[in-house]
């Protein structure tokens, strides 16, 4: 009986230790990995599982094990979709608040910059987005300087970045397609310089990707026997923003051809003095490779299908036909 007695002991002890051991194992998993609040930035990319954020995440420093957060997503029942972007963690956070955090809204936002925008245009975007930590008088201050060296597309930013990191991006974007596009040209037809001014005259001028490459040799033709470019959107982008449609690129008037700027192409020969918007990869491919022809004219009729000439009595002819 004695004996019997010991091993009801002996059975209960082991018990109360495996007890104790699993619950300070759980104790010690879900627990905080460090008691010092140290926020850090953790990056959830595009087609990341459960899995690998998690395994991600232990080696950041921020959970104790990749199975807490497994096991607390399937034992709660939540659908664990986790977004890609940035959120902020710390240490001092447990996995369920870990796994809240990455729940919840991001620390990022969907910026589209569109191609053919000015950098007051590409602004006024950026504020409505991101914010206070935006300054839009200190981007543009920035980015005015190098108009047409910021690249156009659809960014994903963190909401508190400031004025400085985001043109660096842009900045750094543009440089990287300018690479990579001026590399598939034998011999560009023109300097860096001047094939971001035609590549930004191309994209308000041009209506798609055949059309482009068209345009830029019809400039280049122009440019090459020294005739005035006569390009609207050189006189929109020295008028600025008209108060009157609310735009920066309202139909040029006869006044604003007769402005003497270094931006009115119709008074002035040669390529504006800057950029006049930002351009996209197709309009700076077809600025570094034109399509060779012998037209000198172009227009765009009302349905926005280009007409092209190489006279200028063609050019009259097609005025009559395609906008009278």
């Amino acid at each position: 009986m004695k004996k019997a007695g010991f091993l009801v002991v002996s059975t209960a002890v082991i018990g109360f230790v495996l007890i104790g051991i699993v619950a300070f194992g759980l104790f010690f998993f879900f627990a905080p990995v460090s008691p010092t609040a140290n926020y850090q930035s953790f990056i959830v990319t595009k087609g990341d599982s459960l899995t690998s954020v998690a395994q991600k995440l232990t080696e950041n420093g921020l959970l104790r094990t990749p199975w807490s957060l497994r096991l607390l997503v399937k034992f709660s029942g939540q659908n664990a979709v986790i977004q890609p972007g940035t959120y902020k963690l710390s240490p001092t956070m447990g996995p369920r608040e870990v796994l809240t955090t990455l729940l919840s809204e991001t620390q990022d936002v969907w910026v589209t910059l569109k191609e053919g925008w000015r950098v007051e245009e590409m602004a006024d975007e950026l504020d409505g987005k991101l914010r206070d930590g935006f300054d839009k008088a200190e981007f543009i201050q920035l980015a005015k300087p190098v108009e047409g060296h910021l690249f156009p597309d659809t960014y994903l930013l963190s909401k508190d970045m400031t004025a400085p990191a985001v043109f660096a991006k842009l900045a750094g974007e543009f440089e990287e397609k300018y690479t990579e596009a001026s590399q598939e040209v034998t011999k560009p037809a023109f300097s860096k310089k001047d094939t971001v001014i035609v590549a930004s005259l191309v994209e308000r001028e041009g209506r798609g990707q055949v059309d482009t490459s068209i345009v830029a040799g019809i400039l280049k033709n122009r440019l090459d026997a020294g005739m005035p470019l006569q390009v609207d959107a050189t006189l929109q982008y020295a008028s600025g923003y008209d108060q009157a449609t609310q735009s920066w690129w309202s139909p040029p008037t006869s006044t604003d051809r007769q402005k003497d700027n270094a931006y009115n192409t119709y008074m002035h020969p040669g390529l504006p003095p800057t950029a006049i918007c930002n351009p996209g990869l197709s309009s700076l491919k077809a600025a570094l490779s034109p399509q060779l022809s012998d037209y000198l004219f172009y227009l765009h009729d009302s349905s926005g299908k280009a007409h092209y000439a190489k006279t200028f009595e063609e050019h009259k002819a097609n005025i009559e036909a395609y906008l009278r």
